[in-house]
Protein backbone atom coordinates (compact mmCIF):
# COMPACT_ATOMS: atom_id res chain seq x y z
CA UNK A 1 0.00 0.00 0.00
CA UNK A 2 1.40 3.65 -0.87
CA UNK A 3 1.24 6.74 -0.04
CA UNK A 4 0.86 9.45 -2.01
CA UNK A 5 0.79 13.44 -1.34
CA UNK A 6 -2.26 14.33 -2.93
CA UNK A 7 -4.30 17.17 -1.98
CA UNK A 8 -8.08 16.40 -2.28
CA UNK A 9 -10.52 18.44 -4.23
CA UNK A 10 -12.96 20.19 -2.23
CA UNK A 11 -16.65 19.20 -2.66
CA UNK A 12 -18.03 21.14 0.15
CA UNK A 13 -18.92 24.75 -1.48
CA UNK A 14 -20.08 25.91 -4.79
CA UNK A 15 -17.65 26.59 -7.50
CA UNK A 16 -16.14 30.29 -8.25
CA UNK A 17 -16.92 31.09 -11.12
CA UNK A 18 -15.80 34.66 -11.20
CA UNK A 19 -12.21 34.09 -11.71
CA UNK A 20 -9.60 31.38 -12.89
CA UNK A 21 -6.51 30.79 -10.81
CA UNK A 22 -3.87 28.75 -11.33
CA UNK A 23 -0.56 27.53 -9.51
CA UNK A 24 2.14 29.68 -10.03
CA UNK A 25 4.84 26.52 -9.29
CA UNK A 26 3.26 23.53 -11.86
CA UNK A 27 0.58 25.83 -13.95
CA UNK A 28 -2.14 23.78 -12.95
CA UNK A 29 -5.65 25.54 -13.18
CA UNK A 30 -7.59 25.65 -9.73
CA UNK A 31 -11.20 25.68 -9.87
CA UNK A 32 -11.98 27.74 -6.26
CA UNK A 33 -15.01 27.34 -4.48
CA UNK A 34 -16.38 30.33 -2.14
CA UNK A 35 -14.81 29.15 0.77
CA UNK A 36 -11.16 28.83 -0.91
CA UNK A 37 -11.71 32.26 -2.38
CA UNK A 38 -12.50 33.64 1.31
CA UNK A 39 -9.72 31.55 2.75
CA UNK A 40 -7.30 33.62 0.14
CA UNK A 41 -8.97 36.66 1.38
CA UNK A 42 -8.30 35.95 4.75
CA UNK A 43 -4.55 35.09 3.95
CA UNK A 44 -5.27 31.23 4.88
CA UNK A 45 -3.15 29.04 2.14
CA UNK A 46 -5.39 26.64 0.02
CA UNK A 47 -3.80 23.42 -1.80
CA UNK A 48 -2.95 23.12 -5.10
CA UNK A 49 -4.60 19.70 -6.03
CA UNK A 50 -2.02 18.80 -8.42
CA UNK A 51 1.57 19.78 -6.73
CA UNK A 52 0.37 19.92 -2.77
CA UNK A 53 1.86 22.65 -2.49
CA UNK A 54 0.21 25.54 -0.24
CA UNK A 55 -0.97 28.38 -2.15
CA UNK A 56 -1.42 32.49 -1.41
CA UNK A 57 -2.41 35.31 -3.34
CA UNK A 58 0.22 38.34 -3.70
CA UNK A 59 -0.97 41.28 -1.58
CA UNK A 60 -2.62 43.18 -5.05
CA UNK A 61 -4.57 40.38 -6.04
CA UNK A 62 -5.91 39.02 -2.77
CA UNK A 63 -7.32 43.27 -2.88
CA UNK A 64 -8.89 42.73 -6.04
CA UNK A 65 -10.35 39.07 -4.84
CA UNK A 66 -11.37 40.99 -1.46
CA UNK A 67 -12.72 43.69 -3.48
CA UNK A 68 -14.90 41.21 -6.03
CA UNK A 69 -16.02 38.94 -2.76
CA UNK A 70 -17.11 42.03 -0.88
CA UNK A 71 -19.21 43.38 -4.61
CA UNK A 72 -20.96 40.18 -4.79
CA UNK A 73 -21.56 39.89 -1.66
CA UNK A 74 -23.30 43.26 -1.39
CA UNK A 75 -25.37 43.07 -4.62
CA UNK A 76 -26.67 39.72 -3.23
CA UNK A 77 -28.36 41.40 -0.02
CA UNK A 78 -29.26 44.42 -2.09
CA UNK A 79 -31.19 41.98 -4.05
CA UNK A 80 -32.50 39.47 -1.19
CA UNK A 81 -33.85 43.42 -0.07
CA UNK A 82 -35.62 44.15 -2.65
CA UNK A 83 -36.74 40.75 -4.28
CA UNK A 84 -38.08 39.69 -1.09
CA UNK A 85 -40.98 42.08 -0.23
CA UNK A 86 -41.13 42.64 -4.40
CA UNK A 87 -42.36 38.58 -4.00
CA UNK A 88 -44.80 39.16 -1.51
CA UNK A 89 -46.59 42.16 -2.37
CA UNK A 90 -46.49 41.04 -6.14
CA UNK A 91 -48.52 37.56 -4.20
CA UNK A 92 -50.58 39.72 -2.35
CA UNK A 93 -51.80 41.80 -5.38
CA UNK A 94 -52.33 38.43 -7.52
CA UNK A 95 -54.31 36.75 -4.98
CA UNK A 96 -56.40 40.20 -4.44
CA UNK A 97 -57.29 40.40 -7.91
CA UNK A 98 -57.76 36.77 -8.32
CA UNK A 99 -60.44 36.12 -5.95
CA UNK A 100 -61.43 40.04 -4.48
CA UNK A 101 -60.98 42.68 -7.15
CA UNK A 102 -60.96 42.70 -11.19
CA UNK A 103 -57.36 43.77 -12.58
CA UNK A 104 -56.53 46.72 -13.85
CA UNK A 105 -55.48 45.36 -16.87
CA UNK A 106 -55.37 41.16 -18.54
CA UNK A 107 -52.10 40.29 -17.92
CA UNK A 108 -51.57 42.31 -14.71
CA UNK A 109 -50.15 38.92 -13.21
CA UNK A 110 -47.60 38.34 -16.24
CA UNK A 111 -46.19 42.35 -16.02
CA UNK A 112 -45.57 41.42 -12.08
CA UNK A 113 -43.74 38.16 -12.65
CA UNK A 114 -41.77 40.01 -15.80
CA UNK A 115 -40.68 43.17 -13.38
CA UNK A 116 -39.35 40.43 -10.84
CA UNK A 117 -37.36 39.04 -13.83
CA UNK A 118 -36.36 42.02 -15.20
CA UNK A 119 -34.59 43.08 -11.84
CA UNK A 120 -33.36 40.09 -11.09
CA UNK A 121 -31.77 40.45 -14.35
CA UNK A 122 -30.31 44.10 -13.28
CA UNK A 123 -29.24 43.13 -10.11
CA UNK A 124 -27.20 40.40 -11.72
CA UNK A 125 -25.81 42.35 -14.24
CA UNK A 126 -24.41 44.31 -11.44
CA UNK A 127 -23.04 41.48 -9.28
CA UNK A 128 -21.20 40.23 -12.61
CA UNK A 129 -17.63 41.67 -13.14
CA UNK A 130 -16.94 42.46 -16.52
CA UNK A 131 -13.44 42.26 -15.94
CA UNK A 132 -11.49 39.09 -16.17
CA UNK A 133 -8.82 38.30 -14.14
CA UNK A 134 -6.62 35.38 -13.95
CA UNK A 135 -5.23 35.22 -10.55
CA UNK A 136 -1.97 33.17 -9.98
CA UNK A 137 -0.91 31.92 -6.56
CA UNK A 138 2.12 31.26 -5.28
CA UNK A 139 4.09 30.07 -2.01
CA UNK A 140 3.95 32.83 1.08
CA UNK A 141 1.99 34.65 -1.72
CA UNK A 142 5.52 35.94 -3.27
CA UNK A 143 5.96 35.25 -6.74
CA UNK A 144 9.32 32.68 -6.46
CA UNK A 145 13.06 34.73 -7.71
CA UNK A 146 13.60 34.65 -11.28
CA UNK A 147 16.62 32.26 -10.71
CA UNK A 148 14.54 29.67 -9.08
CA UNK A 149 11.98 30.01 -12.24
CA UNK A 150 14.58 29.74 -14.86
CA UNK A 151 15.97 26.21 -13.16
Amino acid sequence: MSHTQEAAVPTDSTPYKDASMSCGHCNYTLKPTYHQAFELVRLQPINCYQCGSDLLLDEADRQVLDKKLHTATRIGKLALLILGPYFLISLLATLYFMFFAKPPFPGFSGVLFGGGLVIGFLLKSAATDSEERDFVLFKQGKRPSAQTQAA
